[in-house]
């Protein structure tokens, strides 16, 4: 595992084209596909007064989460640059309600093939589907979360206001 500078990319049906040239690898290149471990993503859900509420997305068994991505370094004469973006694609129906887009999650039985060098680009392209809403769960979560200097494992914990609001996952 590597620390890589992140960003995000949308595959959407009609840039599926240009994605293709991001999945190809041929071992040498300096980039191609990878997984990117998480617990979960946050979205913020905005109500009808314009507030935003920040919402956190995990599997429902809280099981660990791969986001599909890609990756690439550079060799640059004051050092390697490596980086790293999450691909997205249409939400699911549990998370499109509050965001039309959400990271492409893959099902541990596709990380090989995901990672493979050897593999088509068509055949990755298949794998970029929104993932099943039956095994996700989501809940509010505090505003600290809004904070970049924020990081630690009670963010991803329950709000208290959720009751009080009658927001909660489904």
């Amino acid at each position: 595992m590597r620390r890589a500078r992140a960003a995000g990319v949308h595959c959407s049906t009609r840039a599926r084209r240009r994605c293709t040239s991001c999945l190809r690898s041929d071992g040498h290149s300096g980039s191609g596909a990878g997984l990117i471990p998480a617990n979960g993503f946050y979205e913020w859900r905005k109500d009808a007064s314009g507030n935003r509420t920040p919402v956190w997305f995990h599997r429902e068994d809280d099981a660990p989460l791969a986001f599909a991505g890609i990756w690439r370094s550079e060799r640059m004469a004051d050092g390697d640059i490596h980086a790293c973006a999450i691909i997205t694609c249409a939400a699911n129906d549990l998370a499109a309600p509050i965001h039309h887009r959400m990271p492409v999650i893959l099902p541990p039985a596709d990380y090989e093939e995901w990672i493979s060098a050897d593999s088509e680009p068509s055949d990755l392209l298949a794998l970029l589907q929104p993932y099943e809403w039956r095994e996700m769960a989501y809940h509010t979560v505090s505003s600290e979360v809004n904070r970049a200097a924020n990081n630690y494992p009670a963010l991803t914990a329950r709000a208290v206001q959720e009751a009080q609001i009658g927001f909660a996952g489904i």
